[in-house]
Protein backbone atom coordinates (compact mmCIF):
# COMPACT_ATOMS: atom_id res chain seq x y z
CA UNK A 1 0.00 0.00 0.00
CA UNK A 2 2.73 2.52 0.90
CA UNK A 3 5.17 1.82 -2.10
CA UNK A 4 1.29 2.12 -4.23
CA UNK A 5 1.33 5.27 -2.76
CA UNK A 6 4.57 6.67 -3.20
CA UNK A 7 4.67 5.72 -6.73
CA UNK A 8 1.57 7.90 -7.65
CA UNK A 9 3.52 10.58 -5.79
CA UNK A 10 6.64 10.03 -8.12
CA UNK A 11 4.54 10.22 -11.06
CA UNK A 12 3.17 13.31 -9.45
CA UNK A 13 6.81 14.59 -9.16
CA UNK A 14 7.67 13.46 -12.78
CA UNK A 15 5.06 15.56 -14.62
CA UNK A 16 6.48 18.29 -13.13
CA UNK A 17 10.03 16.98 -14.59
CA UNK A 18 11.72 16.14 -11.40
CA UNK A 19 14.47 14.49 -12.68
CA UNK A 20 14.99 12.23 -9.00
CA UNK A 21 11.10 11.03 -9.84
CA UNK A 22 12.53 9.16 -12.52
CA UNK A 23 14.88 7.49 -10.63
CA UNK A 24 12.22 6.48 -7.70
CA UNK A 25 9.55 5.09 -10.03
CA UNK A 26 12.70 2.85 -11.72
CA UNK A 27 13.48 2.25 -8.42
CA UNK A 28 10.02 0.74 -7.29
CA UNK A 29 9.91 -0.98 -10.67
CA UNK A 30 13.41 -2.39 -9.99
CA UNK A 31 12.47 -3.97 -6.56
CA UNK A 32 9.41 -5.32 -7.57
CA UNK A 33 11.46 -7.14 -10.29
CA UNK A 34 9.43 -5.25 -13.36
CA UNK A 35 12.92 -4.57 -15.09
CA UNK A 36 12.09 -3.40 -18.32
CA UNK A 37 9.85 -0.75 -16.85
CA UNK A 38 12.64 0.38 -14.38
CA UNK A 39 14.88 0.49 -17.42
CA UNK A 40 12.59 2.58 -19.42
CA UNK A 41 12.09 4.91 -16.81
CA UNK A 42 15.89 5.27 -15.39
CA UNK A 43 17.01 5.81 -19.62
CA UNK A 44 13.85 8.70 -19.68
CA UNK A 45 15.63 10.44 -17.02
CA UNK A 46 18.63 10.47 -18.44
CA UNK A 47 16.85 12.10 -21.30
CA UNK A 48 15.91 14.90 -18.81
CA UNK A 49 19.81 15.44 -18.02
CA UNK A 50 20.03 13.45 -15.55
CA UNK A 51 23.00 11.33 -14.69
CA UNK A 52 21.88 8.45 -11.72
CA UNK A 53 20.26 6.88 -14.24
CA UNK A 54 23.29 5.32 -15.81
CA UNK A 55 24.44 3.49 -12.68
CA UNK A 56 20.69 2.53 -12.07
CA UNK A 57 20.38 1.03 -15.70
CA UNK A 58 23.75 -0.60 -15.12
CA UNK A 59 22.12 -2.52 -11.60
CA UNK A 60 19.54 -4.16 -13.65
CA UNK A 61 21.70 -5.24 -16.37
CA UNK A 62 23.79 -7.04 -13.31
CA UNK A 63 21.01 -8.49 -11.36
CA UNK A 64 21.13 -11.80 -11.97
CA UNK A 65 17.56 -12.42 -11.24
CA UNK A 66 16.80 -10.87 -14.78
CA UNK A 67 16.70 -12.43 -17.86
CA UNK A 68 18.56 -9.82 -19.76
CA UNK A 69 21.36 -10.24 -17.46
CA UNK A 70 24.66 -8.56 -19.33
CA UNK A 71 27.92 -7.23 -17.91
CA UNK A 72 29.04 -5.74 -21.02
CA UNK A 73 26.01 -3.58 -21.00
CA UNK A 74 26.65 -2.71 -17.91
CA UNK A 75 30.15 -1.81 -18.64
CA UNK A 76 28.78 0.24 -21.19
CA UNK A 77 26.32 2.58 -18.73
CA UNK A 78 29.04 2.41 -16.24
CA UNK A 79 31.53 4.07 -18.87
CA UNK A 80 28.86 6.77 -20.01
CA UNK A 81 27.68 7.40 -16.70
CA UNK A 82 31.66 8.07 -15.56
CA UNK A 83 31.97 10.43 -18.91
CA UNK A 84 29.02 11.83 -17.51
CA UNK A 85 30.49 12.85 -14.30
CA UNK A 86 28.52 10.23 -12.37
CA UNK A 87 29.69 9.52 -8.94
CA UNK A 88 27.93 6.41 -8.68
CA UNK A 89 28.61 5.42 -12.27
CA UNK A 90 32.30 5.80 -10.77
CA UNK A 91 31.65 3.69 -7.42
CA UNK A 92 29.94 0.98 -9.89
CA UNK A 93 32.60 0.40 -12.06
CA UNK A 94 35.61 1.08 -9.48
CA UNK A 95 34.17 -1.93 -7.59
CA UNK A 96 34.27 -4.40 -11.11
CA UNK A 97 37.51 -3.12 -11.80
CA UNK A 98 38.18 -4.56 -7.74
CA UNK A 99 36.72 -7.52 -8.39
CA UNK A 100 37.84 -7.88 -12.50
CA UNK A 101 34.00 -8.59 -13.40
CA UNK A 102 33.90 -7.68 -17.46
CA UNK A 103 37.37 -6.34 -16.91
CA UNK A 104 40.86 -6.88 -16.37
CA UNK A 105 41.20 -6.52 -12.53
CA UNK A 106 43.15 -2.68 -12.00
CA UNK A 107 43.71 -1.41 -8.62
CA UNK A 108 44.80 1.70 -10.10
CA UNK A 109 41.97 2.18 -11.89
CA UNK A 110 39.96 1.54 -9.01
CA UNK A 111 41.03 3.37 -6.96
CA UNK A 112 41.63 6.79 -9.41
CA UNK A 113 37.47 6.22 -9.78
CA UNK A 114 36.80 5.63 -6.10
CA UNK A 115 39.44 9.05 -5.43
CA UNK A 116 37.04 11.05 -8.40
CA UNK A 117 33.97 10.25 -6.85
CA UNK A 118 35.41 11.37 -3.09
CA UNK A 119 36.11 14.88 -4.52
CA UNK A 120 32.33 14.66 -5.67
CA UNK A 121 31.61 14.60 -1.70
CA UNK A 122 30.37 10.73 -2.51
CA UNK A 123 30.79 9.30 0.75
CA UNK A 124 30.63 5.96 -0.27
CA UNK A 125 33.91 6.09 -2.11
CA UNK A 126 35.34 6.49 1.65
CA UNK A 127 34.29 3.05 2.18
CA UNK A 128 35.67 1.31 -0.71
CA UNK A 129 39.14 3.18 -0.18
CA UNK A 130 39.08 2.31 3.25
CA UNK A 131 39.08 -1.53 2.03
CA UNK A 132 41.75 -0.84 -0.35
CA UNK A 133 43.77 0.38 2.57
CA UNK A 134 42.57 -2.30 5.02
CA UNK A 135 43.42 -5.04 2.67
CA UNK A 136 46.29 -3.65 1.11
CA UNK A 137 44.11 -4.06 -2.76
CA UNK A 138 46.96 -1.85 -4.80
CA UNK A 139 48.28 -0.13 -2.12
CA UNK A 140 50.38 -0.37 1.39
CA UNK A 141 48.05 -1.93 3.99
CA UNK A 142 47.16 0.83 6.05
CA UNK A 143 44.39 0.28 9.43
CA UNK A 144 45.10 3.47 10.55
CA UNK A 145 44.07 5.16 7.21
CA UNK A 146 40.97 2.64 6.61
CA UNK A 147 39.26 3.67 10.26
CA UNK A 148 40.16 7.56 9.42
CA UNK A 149 37.77 7.14 6.35
CA UNK A 150 35.43 4.84 7.82
CA UNK A 151 35.06 7.08 10.64
CA UNK A 152 34.33 9.78 8.11
CA UNK A 153 31.57 8.14 6.34
CA UNK A 154 30.25 7.22 9.78
CA UNK A 155 29.61 10.34 11.18
CA UNK A 156 28.22 11.74 8.03
CA UNK A 157 25.65 8.68 8.56
CA UNK A 158 26.65 6.96 5.41
CA UNK A 159 25.04 3.36 5.84
CA UNK A 160 26.80 1.41 3.41
CA UNK A 161 30.07 2.00 4.49
CA UNK A 162 29.15 1.79 8.30
CA UNK A 163 27.89 -1.52 7.31
CA UNK A 164 31.56 -2.47 5.72
CA UNK A 165 33.41 -0.54 8.82
CA UNK A 166 30.74 -3.51 10.96
CA UNK A 167 31.73 -6.00 8.84
CA UNK A 168 35.92 -5.28 9.43
CA UNK A 169 35.04 -5.07 13.09
CA UNK A 170 33.26 -8.28 13.90
CA UNK A 171 36.96 -9.73 11.65
CA UNK A 172 38.79 -7.32 14.40
CA UNK A 173 40.62 -5.83 11.65
CA UNK A 174 40.39 -2.16 12.81
CA UNK A 175 38.12 -2.60 16.34
CA UNK A 176 36.26 -4.93 18.27
CA UNK A 177 33.59 -7.20 17.89
CA UNK A 178 31.47 -5.61 20.41
CA UNK A 179 31.63 -2.39 18.52
CA UNK A 180 31.12 -4.12 15.10
CA UNK A 181 27.87 -5.74 16.83
CA UNK A 182 26.85 -1.77 18.02
CA UNK A 183 27.33 -0.62 14.45
CA UNK A 184 25.10 -3.59 13.01
CA UNK A 185 22.03 -2.54 15.69
CA UNK A 186 22.76 1.05 14.83
CA UNK A 187 22.33 0.19 10.67
CA UNK A 188 19.46 -1.96 10.99
CA UNK A 189 17.22 0.55 12.78
CA UNK A 190 17.92 2.60 9.63
CA UNK A 191 15.43 2.46 6.47
CA UNK A 192 16.31 3.28 2.89
CA UNK A 193 19.18 1.73 2.03
CA UNK A 194 19.28 -2.29 1.04
CA UNK A 195 22.43 -2.65 3.56
CA UNK A 196 19.75 -2.43 6.32
CA UNK A 197 18.23 -5.40 5.65
CA UNK A 198 21.66 -6.88 5.10
CA UNK A 199 22.59 -5.85 9.13
CA UNK A 200 19.81 -7.60 10.25
CA UNK A 201 20.43 -10.97 8.36
CA UNK A 202 24.33 -10.51 10.07
CA UNK A 203 23.24 -10.00 13.15
CA UNK A 204 20.54 -12.68 13.22
CA UNK A 205 23.84 -15.29 11.77
CA UNK A 206 26.13 -14.07 13.75
CA UNK A 207 24.24 -14.65 16.93
CA UNK A 208 22.98 -18.18 15.43
CA UNK A 209 26.38 -19.08 14.78
CA UNK A 210 27.58 -18.29 18.34
CA UNK A 211 24.81 -19.24 19.78
CA UNK A 212 25.14 -22.71 18.56
CA UNK A 213 28.80 -22.78 19.99
CA UNK A 214 27.69 -22.05 23.17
Amino acid sequence: KNKTRALYWYREAKKEKLITAYTAVGNVYFENKKYKEAIEEYQEGIKQGGITGYSSIAKVYLDENYSGYNVDEALYYLEKGVKNESATAMIQLGKMYIEGKGVIQDYTTAKELFEKAKAKEDLDANGQLALMYLNGWGVSKDIEKAKALFQEAYEDHNTATTYEMAKACLENKISTVSNGLSYLFDIAQRTGHSVCNDAKKTLIDYFASHTAVL
